[in-house]
């Protein structure tokens, strides 16, 4: 699914394009119509988010970022655990659909 520009991004899942970062998975805390700030809970902190560039970034619909995008759209404190934690279980989802693959 293509997201526009000048879609709400703010909550989901995006992997890095471009940079040292590139391949990597953070959660999209802010964005506005050239710029997203990311967050992975472990480097890049709540606190210390990276800026990106958003043709840099690939967007990833998710449901598990569900309640981290809720709690972010209606201005709610999210902590530094539930981004690691959803960013944990999305690898956990990825390697078991890579497993399931390989296995056919």
């Amino acid at each position: 699914m293509m997201i526009a520009m000048d879609d709400n991004i703010v909550g989901l899942f995006a992997e890095s394009r471009a940079g040292h970062d590139k391949g990597k998975t953070f959660v999209i805390i802010s964005n506005d119509r050239e710029f997203a700030e990311v967050a992975d809970g472990k480097s890049r902190t709540i606190e210390r988010p990276k800026r990106k560039n958003r043709k840099h970034l690939r967007i990833i619909q998710n449901e598990l970022c569900g309640e981290i995008r809720s709690k972010l759209l209606n201005n709610k404190p999210v902590s530094n655990e539930e981004i690691k934690y959803v960013l944990k279980q999305r690898g956990r989802m990825m390697l078991t659909s890579a497993n399931a693959a390989d296995a056919k």
